[in-house]
């Protein structure tokens, strides 16, 4: 390996106008603004280089060349290149490198432009007009970029499980109930192998835009109730169009029903209302009737039911949770309302609630707050502001298909 060395330092040499030590020099020391590992790698390249050398070097000379060995500390990588006996004769010179490139990924199945920077072989020979490969969408990138994405994903959860383990031991220690807010956020934090605040630095966290939220569990939240709901009514009697979004939580336990929200929507000049029905609190009949009212297009006679939409997404389970709980009459069979998952938004067959408000609404929409417990009262902070924006999303959504007709179908009812 050593004479293999001095043969090829003494060779380059005279091809590159350098002593030999200084060609030595120049491969054994790290340049300057290459990164470590980038300069192992190649560095390994060129022992392997040095132990081909005395065969493959009159191999090339039987073809007019002379082999030598790059470094490219811009670029973090290497060449192998094949110079002209005669000279450096750049129509004759064959590269072979292994250097970084920026590459745009455009078609992922997400639909969103990425740029990743990967080390690739590059190949140029001139007398053949061949100067590079076509790296660009090649599959196998695709699936390097996937693999990568996949590693990142499993270090990400790794990281939240360990932070939420050392969260619980600190709450043991201290042998005392924390905060509502402080103690859900410490039990029931939902881990995200991927999560879209990771994935989507650039998007802010979807938040209430002025939205009076009022959380009825006694005879002033249901007095507050009962005047929107008459408001609504008067409206739709009116010839007015009135958007009610719902939305329920439910935990293990035997009700079937924690909490319910509905958001009125109140027309562009005013705010929408987000209340949250408190289902363990027992609510009055009269509450339930005015729910009941909202949720089955009563409130102005057959007449105005046309102009009276109901908001959800995938109810299923909510409309039966809802027949449980006694908010809806037992034996219902069909309801109406608007299904938003079912739409044609260009994002697959049912997309999540969160996919369609980061496309549409280019905000993230934190679901943590999902798997919380629900039956605790009182309901921390968090809850609170998750459980309105649940609803009130769906009419941000609704408001959006009326804003943007051409983007999808009209919305249609589903039983």
């Amino acid at each position: 390996m050593l004479c293999s060395g001095c043969c090829y330092c003494l060779r380059a040499g005279g091809f590159r106008t350098l002593s030999p030590s200084e060609i030595f020099r120049r491969h054994i020391f790290r340049p300057e603004g290459m990164p470590a590992m980038s300069f192992a790698l190649v560095f390994i390249g060129w022992l392997g280089f040095l132990a081909l050398y005395p065969f493959a070097e009159p191999v090339a000379l039987l073809f007019g060349y002379s082999l030598t060995w790059y470094y490219y500390p811009n670029a973090n990588g290497c060449g192998l290149v094949l110079l002209d006996r005669s000279g450096w004769a750049p129509s004759r010179t064959i590269r072979l490198d292994w250097h970084r490139f920026r590459i745009s990924f455009e078609k992922l199945p997400s639909g969103e432009r990425v740029m990743e920077v990967f080390n690739l072989p590059h190949v140029n020979i001139p007398n053949r007009s061949l100067k590079t490969w076509p790296w660009r969408q090649h599959p196998w990138l695709l699936r390097i970029f996937f693999w990568r994405s996949l590693r990142d994903c499993l270090m990400r959860g790794w990281r939240d499980f360990t932070g939420c383990c050392r969260g619980h031991l600190q709450r043991l220690r201290r042998h005392a109930a924390a905060t509502p807010m402080a103690a859900t956020a410490a039990e029931v934090r939902f881990v995200q192998c991927l999560s879209d605040q990771e994935e989507f630095p650039d998007l802010p966290l979807l938040g209430l835009e002025g939205e009076q939220v009022v959380y009825v569990d006694d005879a002033l939240g249901e007095a507050s109730l009962a005047a929107r709901v008459a408001q609504a009514a008067a409206r739709l009697r009116s010839g007015g169009v009135l958007r009610v979004a719902l939305d329920a939580e439910w935990g293990s336990g035997p009700a079937p029903l924690a909490l319910l929200q509905l958001a009125l929507d109140h027309g562009p000049q005013e705010p929408a209302s987000v209340f949250l029905v408190d289902m363990l609190a027992r609510p009055s009949a009269r509450t339930l009737q005015l729910c009941r009212q909202l949720l089955l297009r009563e409130l102005a006679g057959p007449e105005a039911a046309a102009r009276h939409e109901v908001l959800a997404f995938s109810p299923k389970s909510d409309f039966a949770r809802l027949i449980a709980a006694g908010v809806l009459p037992a034996g219902l069979q069909s309801h109406g309302w608007i299904d938003l998952q079912q739409h044609d938004w260009g994002l697959g067959t049912q997309p999540g609630l969160r996919t369609i408000v980061r496309h549409c609404l280019h905000s993230i929409l934190d679901k943590q707050m999902q798997t919380s417990d629900w039956q605790r009262r009182p309901l921390a902070p968090a809850q609170i502001n998750y459980a309105a924006l649940d609803s009130s999303c769906l009419l941000r959504l609704r408001n959006y298909l009326g804003q943007n007709p051409s983007v999808v179908d009209a919305p249609c009812e589903t039983s």
